[in-house]
């Protein structure tokens, strides 16, 4: 083949995407600022994927499984990412006056390339804003419009006027 040098591009660039972890970290500065350190979210790193949380395989469903034949191909596994790659997060909130307290929004979890981004989001949350539990942002507009919607959401909101009150009440007694 003479000379190989034409086959791969010869420079590459840093994706200018935004990190989702990143944006949630400001985020999550923000509600911290905004109460006056009263009341503040928290992202952490979760060994656990959401895909292995939110399994359902019954006994039945495993037994059934055994009996079938299984049919792979090289293609099956092509172009996946190694679990190894994807980082998945919890984001809650909490309060310092209240240390055994938190309040779970959501996990995400993305790989290197950033996006998608899934989402598994509190049950009530995901009522209210008419989500899946599970969803995707595809992007970063996505990820940071589905991000504002969870904040914002009324249950998030009572969580943290709660907390608030309760911080209030306990420091005028």
């Amino acid at each position: 083949m003479g000379e190989n040098t034409k086959i791969w591009k010869t420079n590459y660039n840093v994706l200018g995407k935004n990190n989702p972890k990143k944006i949630t970290e400001d985020v999550c500065k923000k509600l911290s600022d905004l109460t006056e350190k009263r009341v503040y979210a928290e992202i952490c790193e979760v060994t656990e994927n959401i895909k292995s949380m939110y399994s359902m395989t019954t006994l039945a469903e495993k037994m059934n499984f055994l009996n079938k034949e299984i049919k792979t191909s090289p293609k099956d596994k092509l172009g996946e990412i190694d679990d190894k790659t994807i980082k998945t997060y919890s984001v809650v909130i909490k309060s310092p006056q209240y240390p055994n307290y938190k309040y779970r929004m959501f996990f995400m979890e993305f790989n290197f390339t950033f996006y998608p981004v899934k989402f598994a989001l509190d049950e009530a949350i995901s009522k209210e804003l008419g989500y899946n539990e599970i969803i995707t942002a595809k992007n970063e507009d996505e990820f940071e419009m589905i991000l504002g919607n969870i904040i914002t959401s009324d249950k998030v909101t009572s969580i943290i006027e709660g907390l608030l009150t309760a911080i209030s009440i306990n420091k005028n007694e």
